[in-house]
């Protein structure tokens, strides 16, 4: 299960009683009550940001923000992308997963339950989801060219995603290994010529989408493995 992180503002939900429907909350409700939190929500279940297929078979991945209202009954209502992956189906795709997840409310010092204002970032990516063709170990040449070609087509050059970032730090983690220096000198290398290399090995897995990505990616695939495999 992947880690759901909220950056938590907070506001009061009056309970209903009686068994009486509670009052809609609105964003303003809960942005007036946030002097009062003495404990934040915690996430407690929920789907994975799981990629569906008609997503995955475009491409498209990377992070969507949304934000609403986590309630006094612990769902995420009033939700609204924040900040979009640039891909309207995996943003519809987040705003479906963040209303399915269930949090254990904040709450005043008194214990009453409140409604708060709240932003979550959902990471979706072939390289490391739980879903089918998901994960390092699994992660096909074919999926890996598709998901490149979608984010090169979408993003500027300057953007790149995590797990591209991952694996830039496992790049200059091996170069500085190689050296046996592990100072900024060492890691510096790791840095240099990897844009290229990693869009080599968009084309070679084109060439070969029987392949797996940690099998054209050396040494980095290698290291992959390994963590992957001792989790």
């Amino acid at each position: 299960m992947w880690a759901v992180l909220a950056t938590l503002a907070f506001a009061l939900q009056t309970p209903s009683e009686g068994g009486a429907a509670p009052e809609p909350v609105t964003a303003a409700m809960a942005q007036a009550n946030k002097a009062r939190v003495a404990t934040r929500p915690v996430y407690k279940s929920g789907p994975s940001p799981d990629i569906p297929e008609a997503v995955r078979a475009t491409g498209a991945h990377g992070k969507v923000v949304v934000s609403g209202v986590i309630g006094a009954d612990g769902r995420f209502t009033e939700t609204k992308v924040a900040v979009s992956s640039r891909s309207s189906l995996l943003d519809a795709a987040a705003l479906e997963q963040v209303s399915a997840m269930i949090f254990e409310p904040a709450r005043d010092a008194e214990g009453v339950a409140l409604s708060l204002p709240a932003r979550t970032p959902l990471e979706f990516t072939n390289a490391k989801s739980e879903g089918k063709g998901g994960g390092v170990l699994r992660y096909g040449c074919s999926q890996f060219a598709r998901d490149y070609d979608w984010w090169y087509a979408t993003w500027p050059a300057t953007e790149h995603d995590d797990f591209y970032y991952l694996v830039l730090g496992l790049s200059a983690l091996s170069t500085a290994s190689a050296s046996g220096r592990f100072d900024v000198a060492s890691f510096g290398k790791g840095y240099e010529g990897f844009e290229p290399r990693w869009k080599a090995a968009v084309e070679a897995c084109r060439k070969a989408p029987q392949r797996l990505f940690i099998d054209v990616f050396k040494p980095e695939g290698d290291f992959l493995r390994r963590g992957a495999a001792g989790r």
